[in-house]
């Protein structure tokens, strides 16, 4: 009789462990784990240099994107910026934000003295740190190719 009643408990031991294995097994599976919040990037992004490139140089200034659109994912403005020493550029740009990185795409066209406008590109992918986003970035002009890295801050909030 008494291993009989051991015998019981055993089972009924063994029982509720394997329920609460599968109960525990089964809730895990069941939980939806919380998508990555990404902050409101709505407002001016500007890049902390104010001195132009040299027209020698690949590069581009005084970026100025103001993004007045973003879903979950995606984010949009327009963008101003200074490039190859004095090519005023100006445009619209996008952005996809995955995992704290953005993707972003500008484009438009560029402006300089004694030279017609022409379009441009620039692309990149850089992290999201809070207030700052460094891109590097690379693309293409009728007047030739830039690339560098920027640092934009965030400078105001749209609400």
């Amino acid at each position: 009789m008494k291993s009989l009643r051991v015998m019981c408990l055993g089972l009924l031991v063994a029982g509720w462990a394997a329920a609460g294995c599968d109960f525990k097994h089964g809730s895990s599976n069941n939980v939806l784990e919380p998508s990555a919040v990404i902050p409101s990037l709505l407002g001016s992004w500007t890049s902390q240099s104010i001195t132009p490139a040299s027209a020698s140089d690949q590069s581009c200034s005084n970026f100025k994107w103001n993004i007045t659109t973003q879903t979950s994912s995606d984010i949009a403005g327009t963008f101003t910026a200074v490039c190859l020493g004095n090519a005023n550029i100006s445009g619209s740009g996008t952005g996809h934000i995955e995992n704290s990185t953005l993707s972003a795409t500008i484009t438009g066209t560029g402006s300089m003295p004694n030279v017609p406008n022409c379009a441009f590109s620039l692309s990149g992918s850089g992290p999201i740190a809070g207030d700052t986003i460094k891109l590097p970035y690379s693309g293409t002009t009728c007047l030739g190719p830039l690339s560098g890295t920027v640092t934009l801050k965030k400078s105001d909030v749209v609400k």
